[in-house]
Formats: C-alpha cells, structure tokens, sequence
C-alpha cells in the first residue's frame, strides 16, 4: 500500500448578502485525497470554535460546503493523517488550494497553499517558530542577557521584515490578519523573554529587562483564541516569573498563583486559560487546600474543571489533618514478605511515594538518608512506597541495593492508596502519627529543614 498520500483542497468563499436573511458566509469546499481513502476532514473556527466535518468518500473526493465566519482555521483529518493540523485563514470570495504530503507528516508536515497569501505566510510563520524552539530555546537561555536580547531582538527583527515583505508584495491580505500577525511576532518573541528570566536570578537580569511588558496585553481573548502557542505560553510564562518573584516565606505556592492570575488578569476567558492549565493539575498539591480550592472555584467558570477541583476536594477533605490515614494492605517488601501500613502502629510514620525512574525522587535520597540517620532508633519508621510496575519491579530491587536504600521499602500493588491522596506527582511525602492519624498530607522533603523543625515539634 502507498503510504504517501496527496491531499488537494479547494475553498471557496462567498457572501450572501441578497440570499441570506442573516448575511451568512458560505464556505465551499472541494478536493481529492490522493491515494487515501474514505475520511473525514475537519474545520474548526479557531474564534468561534465552531466545527464543520467534510466527508471524503472512498474514491478520496469530497464536496460540501458550510455556514461558517471568515478568519483562522485549523483544519484535521479525523483518521489523524493529518494530525496536528494546518493553520489557514479564509475570506469572502477567496479559493484556496492546499495539497498536503501526508507521508512523514507528524516529523515534516510538507504542504504547498495556492490562491490564498494569508495561509501561505501562515505557513511560513509556523515553521519558522517550530524550527526556533527546536533549535534555539535552550541554547539562547544559557547566554548572558546582553547576548541573549542582542540575539532575540535581530532574530524578532528578521521576522518583522519577512512580514513586511510579504504585506508589499501582497497588496490585498486581510488588515485584521495583518494586525494580529504583528502581534504574534511581539508576543513570540516576549515568551522567550519570560523563559529567560524564568531559568535567571533576578540579580542576573538589567534593570529595564521586563520593559516590554509595557506594550503588552495580558486581557486579549481573541489572540488566545487564535495563537494559544505564542499569546498563552507569554501570559503563563510572566504569570510564573510574577509568582516566583513576589512570593513570600510560608506562603502556599499554588494559592498564591492564583491570586497572581487574578491581579493581573481581568479576563474572563484568559483568567480561565490560567487557572485551568497553571493551577487546576496541581491544585490538590496546595498546603492550602481549602483556601485555594475556594478561590479557584470562585474565579474559574469552566465547569469541567470546577467539578474536577471539586471531585479533588472531596478526597482531601478524607486525608486532612487528624483523619485517619487510608491504608495500603500488603505492599511488597523489598526485604522479603508484604507489609501493610497497620504494621507500624504506635510509630510515626514518614512516607516517601517515589519511583526508580523519578529524577527530582532520586535527588532527595542523599536528603533522607541523613534524616533517618538522625532518627535511628527513635519512635519513627521511614516507609518508601515505589510506584514502579511489575515489569520495573527488578530493576526497583536493584536500585535499593546500589544505593544502599535504608528504611523499609515496599512496591505499590494497586493505585489505591496512591489515589486516596489524590497523588499526581512524585516526590510525595506524607507523615501519618502513631495512631494512624493524618499528620500532614504533603509533608516537607527530606532536603526541606523545615522537616526537621515538624519532628522536633512533634517530640519525635
């Protein structure tokens, strides 16, 4: 069979205005999919978020044509032929011809636009940004800031000509278009500036480093709509510098990225971006659950994320301090045999939930050892839960013996335990009391001397 398919497009848009009570814009398309065979190609209104599915019969020809507005599509095959999809941008009484490579195209997404300068331009500006971040991202934060704002200020420039270029050499695109590509070029270049600083001590940074902020907007729901990549990653990258430079000792990490979003953003629809793709994933990890949890669902009006906030916080509000703790029953031991956790009544617990494949789990091992080192023969027991599968369960053996792991080390057999404390993520420390009570859900690491202080709080 061919693997090599050709996808050829034709678009055709026209308005309405003497058959359309309600001046609709009528969106017709026509092609052939190559070499393919019965599919479904899907157009998706980047603004108004609208679909419209195309079939393509078996021959690989389709027509059809939808009520839809004019602007940014993105536009898929639902067999994910062609997934991730092309970025274009339609009009009234335009045709455009696409004719996509479908061969390799996850790695090399070749296809050629005709008829229509805007999808072409936009063809050009995607690939020229996959092409910076892949090679540039990282090699430009370790310069020093001169070099690296010498560097992005020639490389936005570069950028800026090709698009002026292209304005003179095609007299008739879009004004809209042409406003909001001038401002994917700025905020473009404005995320990898946030992502400096996030890698830099302040100390390390001029004076006037952030002064581009000043020609931003952190409240444009339109260019989320349209560049989520280049809009979405500058507005969570300063949100993130923001959060790390005004954060106080003690205050709780998560609620005070919420009250950061909320400051400065006003934005319903931005305000939602953030909330549910910076803090909705790790709000159950909060100190402050219940105080951040109260003002994430008063700020986030996505439903689904509110239920699943809310799902969390009915888990946590079983594991808050002085619950019982939930139980594992018959861990595997390391050592030989299972254990279970009403095996260590009548002794502090402090559990380490980690995994032989885990790098930041590994980094606090060096930590613990000298923790239970201090605490050896003292009313405490250090459990380390692995949460490696059973085809890892060798390799889990025989990381406890080269590094000479202490304590008692047990390999999880079910994710229950795990999800009682709503565990997304590892390292996970929690300290359970000698009657088997919650002492702290999400206790200090090892490397934390603020660990050492909760033991000498509790007598230990």
């Amino acid at each position: 069979m061919n693997n090599k398919l050709t996808l050829t497009i034709a678009i055709i848009l026209f308005g309405l205005p003497f058959y359309s009570c309600n001046n609709e814009t009528t969106i017709k398309v026509s092609g052939e999919l190559i070499g393919g065979g019965q599919d479904t190609l899907v157009f998706t209104n980047k603004i108004t978020k609208e679909t419209f599915n195309v079939l393509v019969n078996d021959s690989g020809k389709f027509t059809n044509e939808f009520h839809g507005e004019p602007g940014y599509y993105r536009v898929r095959s639902k067999s994910q032929q062609v997934l991730p999809g092309i970025e274009i941008y339609l009009q009234k009484n335009n045709v455009a011809s696409f004719k996509i490579e479908t061969e390799n195209w996850r790695r090399e997404q070749n296809y050629t636009v005709s008829n229509n300068p805007e999808s072409e331009y936009l063809k050009h500006f995607n690939k020229s940004n996959t092409t910076l971040y892949r090679k540039y991202n990282y090699s430009l934060n370790k310069l020093e800031a001169a070099h690296f704002i010498s560097v992005i200020d020639s490389m936005r420039l570069e950028q800026n000509i090709y698009l002026e270029t292209f304005i003179s050499k095609h007299k008739k695109l879009d004004d809209d278009f042409i406003k909001v590509e001038q401002e994917r070029i700025r905020y473009n270049y404005a995320a990898l500036k946030e992502s400096y600083a996030l890698r830099k001590k302040p100390s390390a940074l001029p004076d006037n480093f952030f002064d581009f902020r000043k020609q931003l907007n952190y409240n444009d729901e339109k260019l989320l709509a349209i560049s989520a990549v280049d809009y979405g990653s500058t507005v969570s990258r300063f949100i993130l510098n923001e959060t790390n430079q005004t954060l106080t000792d003690n205050e709780d990490y998560m609620l005070h990225t919420i009250k950061t979003c909320i400051k400065n953003v006003s934005n319903q629809k931005v305000l939602d971006h953030l909330l549910t793709t910076m803090v909705a994933p790790y709000l159950k990890d909060s100190e402050k659950f219940e105080e951040a949890y109260a003002l994430f669902i008063e700020n986030c009006s996505n439903e689904d994320y509110v239920k699943m906030a809310t799902e969390n916080f009915k888990k946590y509000q079983k594991t808050k301090k002085g619950n019982p703790s939930p139980k594992f029953v018959d861990y595997e031991n390391c050592a030989g045999g299972t254990s279970s956790l009403d095996d260590f009544k009548g002794k502090y617990v402090y559990i380490d939930v980690w995994a032989t494949w885990c790098g930041p789990c590994l980094a606090e091992i060096p930590h613990l050892k000298k923790v239970e080192h201090k605490y050896q023969g003292k009313n405490i027991e250090f459990v380390s839960i692995s949460v490696d599968v059973e085809k890892n369960k060798e390799k889990w053996k025989e990381m406890v013996a080269d590094k000479e792991l202490g304590g008692v080390q047990l390999r999880a057999i079910d994710k229950e335990f795990m999800d009682a404390y709503s565990i997304s993520g590892i390292p996970r420390f929690i300290l359970i009391d000698t009657q088997g009570n919650i002492v702290s859900r999400s206790a200090p690491r090892p490397s934390n001397p603020e660990l050492i202080t909760l033991f000498d709080e509790l007598g230990i």
